[in-house]
């Protein structure tokens, strides 16, 4: 048995459902509300959003998932507020991150992977409400084709219901992807520059890759004659 769930109390389950209930009630509503997405996407998303729950009250119970070993260190900020002195700096942004969920989700690793399954939902709505830049009589089949896939992705599962932070990573390059969108069709950049700055506090190691992209975006989509455009282009990669 996972060390996590040793601790569960036949009352921490209504509890859980407590927060299931909210956080579907919240999935619904920012769905539809928030970024506009047709109401049977929004039901995939919310179908996904308790299957996985379902998942991590049978794992509970029958203990059938695999065990991931950052596991334990991400409980043990949940559970503690405390920052591991064995950890490296890629861990420091969600450290401060916990400290608030921490209080959120009463220190509790299982509710903390309710908000993580949460997190993963909206920044799954997030791409899919963003990347739909085709004729609007297509833009529902769109979601709904993209929302199926977000169902039947099988690696969420291992490290979406668990206590990780592969969730927050998730909800950045949602919004990153949708700021690239943003940009090459609206001409606007917050999103991806917001997505950027998330995913390099998350992931220090996307550096490599998050900012040459980055980089070739903005000076793509600046005013400047094509020769000088491809030629900064052709600086960064180099």
């Amino acid at each position: 048995m996972k060390e996590y769930l040793l601790e569960i109390l036949w009352y921490d389950y209504l509890i859980y459902l407590i927060y299931i209930v909210f956080f579907s009630y919240l999935i619904d509503r920012i769905g539809r509300v928030g970024f506009g997405l047709s109401a049977r996407t929004t039901r995939i998303t919310m179908l996904t959003f308790l299957l996985y729950c379902a998942c991590i009250i049978a794992d509970s119970l029958f203990d059938f998932m695999p065990f991931m070993p950052d596991t334990h260190l991400y409980s043990y900020m949940i559970t503690t507020g405390l920052y591991p002195e064995t950890s490296s700096v890629n861990v420091l942004a969600i450290y401060y991150l916990s400290i608030g969920i921490g209080i959120l989700c009463l220190n509790s690793p299982v509710i903390f992977t309710f908000f993580n399954i949460l997190f993963y939902i909206l920044g799954m709505q997030f791409f899919i409400s963003g990347c739909i830049i085709t004729r609007e009589k297509r833009k529902e089949a769109q979601q709904y084709v993209m929302s199926l896939f977000l169902l039947l992705w099988p690696a969420a599962f291992m490290y979406i219901a668990v206590p990780l932070r592969e969730a927050y990573i998730l909800l950045a390059m949602g919004i990153y992807l949708t700021g690239v969108v943003r940009l090459l069709h609206v001409g606007k950049a917050f999103h991806l520059l917001v997505g950027a700055l998330l995913l390099l506090l998350l992931r220090m190691q996307l550096l490599i890759a998050v900012i040459p992209v980055t980089a070739v975006l903005l000076i793509w989509k600046r005013p400047m004659a094509t020769w000088l455009r491809a030629a900064a282009v052709a600086g960064i990669a180099i």
